[in-house]
């Protein structure tokens, strides 16, 4: 019979020194009732049919340049947001198999971005993104009793939400902050993520991992004005994350 895995991901950013650092938009609600509503549940035995996490991660991103044209800005530093979501797993092995293979379906609320130029002249893109991933998940028991090796990787796509621009206070004007203009950015991006982590069996209802995903964009998110300029931007985002899971059913 197959296996449902239902995911829970939040955790709040910080930026940079610069402008005020982003406001993330999960709420901690969403977490305390997910959280209790585990703790209330039967305890199952961690090769159960379905499992519930709670899972906080960190993104740090940043824009790469891919043209070596002199209109484009060079130089994006890096900078920190959110990452908040579900998604449920379905498995493919054998539930007695040792080693296991899953897919997963993951729908994230995702911050990205980066800054740009230095004092007075810095901006900070902060870019809001709502993604889908399809991700196969090896999942692989290790030499130590109780200890999971898990490997990650599969296509995304995402849709711009919301893009701002945020400009450092100065000597004449205090910190200030935009929306990016229309066309600045497309609405769409796509690409590839690949992550690993360890799962460790706290007891026979309940588990944590710790892993990271590596997310590569494969489609420019800019839309320049000028035909003559062609695309040059992609995401770059490598995501902290550790895990909470919970067995129901």
């Amino acid at each position: 019979m197959k296996r449902l895995r239902i995911t829970c991901l939040a955790v709040r950013g910080q930026n940079p020194p610069g402008p005020a650092p982003r406001r993330s938009r999960c709420s901690g609600g969403l977490v305390h009732g997910l959280l209790a509503t585990a703790l209330l549940l039967p305890a199952a035995d961690v090769s159960a049919q379905h499992t519930v996490s709670l899972l906080g991660g960190i993104n740090l991103t940043v824009i790469a340049n891919q043209s070596t044209d002199d209109r484009y800005p060079v130089g994006f530093q890096r900078t920190t947001g959110t990452n908040l979501g579900l998604a449920a797993s379905f498995m493919l092995s054998p539930e007695d198999a040792l080693h296991t293979l899953s897919a997963q379906l993951a729908g994230t609320y995702s911050e990205k971005g980066a800054w740009l130029g230095k004092g007075e002249s810095r901006v900070d893109y902060q870019m809001d993104y709502l993604e889908v991933a399809l991700l196969a998940d090896m999942r692989f028991a290790s030499i130590v009793n109780g200890v999971f090796i898990h490997f990650l990787i599969g296509p995304t796509l995402a849709w711009l939400r919301t893009c701002q621009r945020n400009f450092p206070a100065s000597d004449d004007r205090p910190a200030t902050s935009s929306a990016c203009k229309d066309g600045d950015f497309r609405n769409r991006d796509h690409g590839i993520a690949v992550g690993s982590g360890l799962e460790f069996a706290l007891t026979g209802a309940l588990g944590v991992t710790a892993s990271f995903m590596y997310g590569i964009g494969l489609s420019h998110v800019d839309q320049p004005r000028d035909e003559d300029i062609p695309p040059a931007l992609k995401h770059r985002a490598l995501t902290l994350r550790a895990a909470l899971s919970y067995p129901i059913g």
